[in-house]
């Protein structure tokens, strides 16, 4: 195998020791110690993870490769105005933190989906499921193959050998370490993304003559812009499509991922969860800033000669590979530092994915559907270690389907909007709305698909087209680039910016079709708060039609506390002496007092979320219903 130019023995040494020390924690918490023989251990940590830890596992498992290579060239091509959407995490967190989690905790459950029966049905529980595993394991062999494009480009390795590297090492691990492997190598993988982005920042800035410099120059091309107050839904990013469609859009990582969910579950305490996720804020804002300001810096250095309007990159996202190539090969170890900062991304998503796919496989699709068999703490790992590596296995496998197929990979790139918004508004109904019953909820959601799915293959033939700022190749010595294998390995639709690269020309359209493709061409920001908006209308419209459920009846610990909060203050008094009744003990709900009465031998006093709730000793269900 020939190496490119400027990849050298000591890049090759810097990744090489990325994937060891990966390797290594997976082999110390598999191998030594407890070696994770109970589920809880596997999938939880035991619950008694530190909150610090957990906090970098939060962010690890957000910023993905396609976010170390996208983020810079957003940057570089729409300008500064998305750096704005770390201020959302200002909005959503505090949301996730009090409101959505801390009900899910309290319940002591693995799969976030186990939630949904408990609220509604079994249908609606493998519903949601189904939709997870769908969505995750098509993101996960992307989030493979993005990385191993870019260590392709730089170093001449092929990527097959990349994709089945780091694919076996990640599920090797994931699978052998468990819960408590994956949250410190999320740790170890944070530290290498901040090192490899503010080492492509500084080198960048010292070669410019200074990070104010740079920031000039983007500043002088309109780049720099903090605040764009437009109404006009099709402008590409706005205050209002940042503030409300971001924050909707992003909320799913947060509030109802099980990747989320089971790091907050590996916390001590649900005060130690809520930590965990306020701390991720400023690490997250601080790895979106970096990624962000290396848009800046690249387009400064490229400010007269574009990479991708010279032909030297084929897609834009491959303009941060191709500057690290082209500006800082002569640094040794640079090369390697980068692209173990870009699978460090690669690594923790990947890791993530498939300690959650494994948990929710089990818990929502095997141990409901056993037969009464049932399976020692060591068979049980053993099987959920099996399903780590089975999935891991798919991804890599998956990477042949998405590589060759580029209509599957833009389909599979926009299954987020696809799934998440309609699964959170499925969540939405059960946990702030007690009128919505099963059917409300699965009929809400499956409509919330359908108009994701209209959005999704309606882009194919109206594509959106969102202004660009100009570039320029007045400064190009040579617009025919020698790294031509840089152009030929990268597959042009391995982009998230190539999603929006139109492929049907429009010529003379209808009145309903010019319609259309106005909708289409709504910043993309938009589309989650449309179908959000659309399953919980026709959510509830459907539970009120088919005849709505009792609140009364609707386990109160199923609720977020917001509602007790507001049932309490506006609800009138006879509907609140109605619920003081006692537990019925015949397993079909429970119904609680809001003022407790009674603390002694006979009973027991409980404070869930605020509610003081009261069941005699003999008449209180044990967590099996019986």
């Amino acid at each position: 195998m020939e190496e490119a130019v400027g990849f050298t023995v000591v890049d090759y040494v810097v990744f090489g020791i990325v994937l060891l020390l990966s390797i290594l924690i997976g082999l110390y918490y598999g191998c030594f110690g407890k070696k994770q023989k109970t589920t809880e251990e596997y999938l939880l940590a035991d619950r008694k993870m530190n909150y610090i830890p957990v906090a970098f596992s939060l962010m690890a498992s957000f910023i993905s490769a396609i976010t170390i290579l996208g983020m810079p060239s957003e940057i570089f091509t729409y300008g500064w105005m998305y750096w704005m959407t770390c201020f959302t995490y200002f909005i959503t967190v505090p949301v996730a933190a009090h409101l959505f989690l801390p009900v899910l905790y309290n319940l002591k459950i693995t799969s976030i989906y186990e939630y949904i029966e408990m609220r509604f049905n079994l249908a609606a529980r493998l519903l949601c499921t189904s939709l997870y595993i769908f969505y995750k394991t098509f993101y996960l062999s992307i989030a493979v193959y993005a990385p191993s494009l870019a260590l392709s480009a730089v170093s001449g390795l092929h990527v097959w050998i990349s994709v089945a590297t780091v694919g076996i090492i990640c599920t090797f691990y994931t699978a052998v370490g468990g819960m408590k492997a994956v949250i410190w190598t999320d740790v170890l993988q944070s530290l290498i993304m901040f090192s490899g982005l503010l080492a492509v920042i500084i080198q960048g800035c010292i070669d410019l003559g200074g990070g104010d410099v740079a920031w000039q120059i983007a500043k002088d091309s309109g780049r720099i812009y903090f605040a764009d107050w437009s109404l006009d839904p099709t402008v590409r990013h706005t205050i209002w499509s940042i503030f409300i469609g971001y924050s909707f859009g992003v909320f799913p990582t947060f509030g109802v991922s099980q990747a989320t969910a089971q790091r907050f579950f590996s916390c001590r305490s649900v005060r130690d969860g809520q930590k965990s996720i306020y701390v991720s804020i400023p690490i997250v804002i601080t790895i979106i800033s970096l990624a962000c300001f290396c848009g800046i810096v690249m387009y400064a250095t490229y400010v007269d000669c574009d990479p991708l309007a010279s032909g030297k990159v084929a897609v834009p996202d491959q303009r941060m590979a191709y500057f690290v190539l082209d500006k800082f090969t002569h640094v040794p170890g640079f090369g390697g530092l980068f692209i173990s900062a870009t699978f460090s991304g690669a690594l923790s998503t990947l890791s993530s994915g498939l300690n959650s796919l494994a948990a929710v496989t089990f818990q929502d699709f095997i141990k409901p559907f056993s037969c009464g068999v049932k399976l020692s703490d060591s068979k049980t790992t053993l099987v959920l270690k099996i399903l780590c590596s089975a999935y891991g296995v798919i991804a890599i496998l998956l990477v042949l389907l998405v590589s060759n197929m580029g209509l599957v990979l833009q389909l599979a790139l926009s299954i987020g909007s696809l799934v998440l918004a309609p699964v959170l508004g499925m969540f939405i109904l059960g946990l702030f709305f007690p009128w919505t019953n099963s059917a409300g909820a699965i009929t809400g959601t499956v409509s919330g698909i359908s108009i994701a799915l209209v959005i999704t293959v309606g882009k194919f033939f109206y594509p959106p087209s969102w202004p660009k700022f100009p570039t320029s190749i007045d400064g190009c010595t040579n617009v025919t680039s020698n790294l031509t294998y840089l152009t030929s390995t990268f597959a042009p639709e391995v982009t998230m910016t190539s999603l929006m690269t139109p492929t049907v020309t429009m010529t003379s359209l209808t009145s309903a079709e010019e319609g259309f493709a106005w909708f289409l061409n709504m910043s993309y920001l938009w589309y989650s708060p449309v179908e959000l908006t659309v399953t919980i209308v026709i959510g509830l419209l459907v539970s009120f039609l088919v005849g709505r459920t009792d609140p009364l009846s609707v386990d109160r610990r199923l609720l977020s506390p917001l509602v007790d909060s507001l049932c309490s203050c506006c609800l009138p008094d006879d509907w609140k002496e109605r619920g003081k009744v006692e537990v019925d003990g015949k397993g079909d709900g429970w119904k609680y007092r809001e003022k407790a009465e009674m603390n002694g031998p006979d009973g027991q006093l409980t404070n869930v979320y605020g509610v003081e709730m009261i069941a005699k000793s003999t008449q209180t269900r044990d967590e099996d219903g019986k």
